[in-house]
């Protein structure tokens, strides 16, 4: 991962990232160079996405989560 002119490396989390306004945020902030993590219920649909932003050349990672389960609490 590369870093911003002062070391920093740039990281957003977003939840909800797979859609809607989730998915916007995050296309805006991997534009501004940051590396953007979704976080979503739906892991085909959050795969989908951060393949699309990986082939723009876009730094994306994804976390596949419910967090009304139980299970992932």
């Amino acid at each position: 991962m590369e870093n911003s002119s002062n070391g920093v490396v740039r990281v957003a989390m977003i939840t909800g990232g797979s859609r809607g306004i989730g998915l916007s945020i995050a296309r805006e902030l991997a534009d501004s160079g940051k590396h953007v993590i979704l976080v979503a219920r739906d892991k085909e649909k959050v795969e989908k996405e951060v393949f699309s932003l990986r082939e723009m050349g876009k730094k994306a990672s994804y976390i596949d989560v419910d967090f009304l389960d139980s299970d992932y609490l």
